[in-house]
């Protein structure tokens, strides 16, 4: 399988591992191999090229939802986030919202019907009913019986231990793929039987990582497929050879002075920008254009970012995206409060007094605590 990344299909979200274990099982697979492609790469995804011929299709339309009842539109007017809306159709309005979106449903399935890829139609389906999803997802239990689906935090896993004894002996887990694969041993209690031939499953491993090699390039896969790898080779992980350093020691005070941070496309945390000199009005807000249209990863230099000449005073450190949160950004920014391991900003264990912990989200709650005296 191969998914261009978003939220539903991020590797790296348990909720995700879970739905992909369940399809292992549910199909009985040897080997499961899903991949995602890098930010920005989406194009090759080949799912995403037929969005070309969708788009065509959706020229020129227009499409509104059927109204619902006074209290239904009442309850999603006040509701203030998408959060507060699922609750409410989840408690009362399931069957309301369903029969306010079947009109634009219908005329979506009606153009889309009939588009043609390279000859042919598209094909249509359902999205599964929750008695579906309820079905599928049962088959977890086989593995662990305290499989809670409403609770699908990394967290959770630490209370499921037969779950995190079938994820080390039969899964492997990188930051853009994820394979489910049977031992293939006879007599193992935890994975099911081959179905295909075991002399022949000898031949068949897990996808291995990107490999560099001698020459600053990546080696074929044939000579790196069946070998032990690791994720040492990812780019955002490599220390990139800096064409530009800081000439000085980093302070709260230059972070303030640009006050602007930028976002790692991959691994999602904050990276402060420093400048000796304070940013005017203009130049800030200039900044701000130039990094809302650039993609950084941790890693790349202010060069690699190619600002304007009046900008070029501007520096950021080096990073890893394995890096926590820099600790002048709690300084720096203080009522801005992130996860130092992740930066998120939901679920905070935040700190209450100086003597305290930097804040951490509840899915980096295992992960070493990091002191304010640190």
């Amino acid at each position: 399988m191969y998914t261009d990344g978003g939220p539903d299909h991020r590797l790296t979200f348990f909720s995700v591992q879970l739905s992909l274990i369940a399809l292992f099982l549910n199909l009985n697979l040897d080997l499961l191999v899903v991949g995602r492609t890098a930010p920005h790469h989406s194009w090759r995804n080949p799912v995403e090229r037929i969005m070309s011929v969708i788009n065509l299709g959706l020229q020129c339309v227009g499409m509104m939802r059927k109204e619902g009842s006074t209290d239904f539109e009442k309850t999603i007017k006040n509701a203030n986030n998408l959060k507060a809306v699922r609750a409410a159709v989840k408690e009362k309005y399931s069957y309301e919202v369903s029969a306010c979106l079947l009109p634009p449903q219908q005329l979506v399935n009606s153009i889309t019907s009939r588009l043609t890829l390279k000859g042919e139609p598209f094909s249509l389906f359902d999205g599964a009913s929750d008695e579906e999803m309820e079905a599928f997802f049962e088959v977890l239990h086989l593995v662990d019986s305290s499989v809670d689906i409403s609770d699908t935090s990394k967290s959770a896993l630490q209370r499921m231990p037969k779950m995190q004894a079938f994820s080390d002996h039969c899964c492997q887990l990188r930051h853009y793929s994820f394979c489910v694969k049977k031992c293939g041993s006879s007599d193992c209690n935890i994975c099911k039987p081959l179905r295909m031939d075991s002399e022949l499953y000898k031949k068949v491993h897990f996808l291995p990582d990107p490999v560099m090699g001698p020459d600053d390039h990546y080696k074929p896969f044939v000579d790196v497929y069946g070998t032990p790898t690791t994720e040492e080779g990812r780019p955002s992980l490599m220390q990139r050879k800096k064409a530009k350093t800081l000439t000085y020691s980093p302070s709260e005070q230059h972070a303030q002075n640009v006050g602007v941070v930028v976002q790692c496309d991959e691994c999602d945390k904050w990276r402060l920008l420093f400048s000796k000199r304070k940013l005017s009005v203009k130049e800030r807000a200039q900044l701000e254009e130039v990094i809302a249209e650039i993609s950084y990863t941790c890693g790349a230099t202010v060069d690699d970012l190619v600002l304007p000449d009046n900008l070029k005073s501007i520096g950021i450190r080096s990073h890893s995206c394995s890096d926590p949160i820099e600790k002048i950004y709690y300084s720096a920014y203080k009522d801005d409060l992130i996860c130092i391991h992740c930066g998120s900003a939901n679920s905070l264990t935040t700190p209450t007094s100086s003597d305290a912990f930097y804040p951490y989200c509840v899915n980096c709650s295992s992960l070493d605590r990091i002191h304010t005296r640190q």
